[in-house]
């Protein structure tokens, strides 16, 4: 892999850019940014190109899509990448449920995955060999942001062996502004409880400053607190980056290197496709819009 295009330059696509630059010393990083004051920054900060029209995008080896959920569909329709090129998307990977149910039956799905990498933290891959019954996952965190996130809880719960359809359940639900400007979330209680008997549960109710992750079942229990130096030496994780935040989100962006290596000599994507993830999404968002009163192609303006 040599030709890189990171679409959004906010934190995330930031992240990547450091990824890609620590770990592939040949790499031709191109940057898309609207705010051209974070554009200069950016390209002064690291060496990296803006994208052009005189760039032929099909040359193009990784796109990662990191804008804002507002414009990410745009961007994957209007892309005509290359056939052995990887595309990421972050998640939400749509503004609304119109928008999801054309990604479902994406053509190209065998190009465009989504960013959900909890499925090759160390320590998930280790405990998939222990799970043979139904699981409650409990995800406990001050400001965790239910709907931003809860796809990385749903991918990890199929990584795990969660089987079925899923219901959603709802003790309490509070809107809230999001730190990007003109997006929300929510915080409060919520529970999805599959077919085969899993279930996740996630807590946002302002009542902690620890990052709490609980995994059970009828042969295991596990709790841990994904905030804590001790747990990130044991998962190898070395934060050499810039980072302000001290929790697990930069390990994220760490093992992008893992995924775009592995895609480079196997040709084959460890993270979910598009397709898939957004199959598994289509509750979350009919509850949404449900939810919020607005009509199935007005965005959610989720972050």
């Amino acid at each position: 892999m040599n030709n890189f295009l990171i679409i959004g330059v906010g934190n995330l696509g930031e992240r990547s850019i450091q990824a890609i630059k620590g770990d592939f010393l040949d790499a031709n990083i191109f940057i898309s940014e609207t705010n051209k004051s974070r554009e200069n920054y950016i390209k002064k900060k690291y060496g990296v190109e803006v994208f052009s029209d005189q760039i032929s995008i099909d040359k193009l080896d990784f796109i990662h899509i990191s804008t804002t959920s507002t414009g990410r569909q745009k961007i994957i329709t209007d892309l005509n990448f290359g056939e052995s090129c990887l595309i990421l998307v972050e998640k939400p990977t749509a503004s609304n449920l119109s928008e999801l149910l054309l990604q479902t039956s994406k053509k190209n799905n065998k190009n465009l995955f989504v960013n959900l990498p909890r499925r090759i933290f160390p320590i998930n891959i280790y405990l998939k060999n222990f799970i043979n019954s139904p699981f409650e996952i409990i995800v406990e965190m001050n400001n965790l942001n239910i709907f931003s996130n809860i796809s990385h809880f749903i991918d990890l719960s199929r990584f795990l062996g969660a089987k079925g359809d899923y219901s959603i359940e709802v003790n309490s639900l509070k809107e809230k502004k999001s730190k990007r400007q003109g997006y929300i979330d929510f915080s409060g209680t919520l529970k999805l409880l599959f077919q085969c008997g899993s279930s996740i549960y996630l807590i946002d109710e302002n009542k902690t400053d620890k990052s709490v992750f609980t995994l059970k079942n009828k042969d295991l229990f596990l709790q841990y607190d994904e905030s804590l130096p001790e747990l990130k030496k044991c998962e190898g994780i070395d934060l050499d980056f810039d980072f302000d935040r001290n929790n697990v989100a930069p390990y994220h962006s760490q093992l992008l290197s893992k995924v775009l290596k592995n895609y480079q000599s196997m040709k084959v994507c460890q993270l979910t496709s598009l397709q898939e993830v957004a199959t598994d999404n289509i509750n979350i968002f009919k509850f949404l819009h449900k939810h919020k009163g607005v009509d199935l192609d007005q965005d959610l303006l989720i972050s």
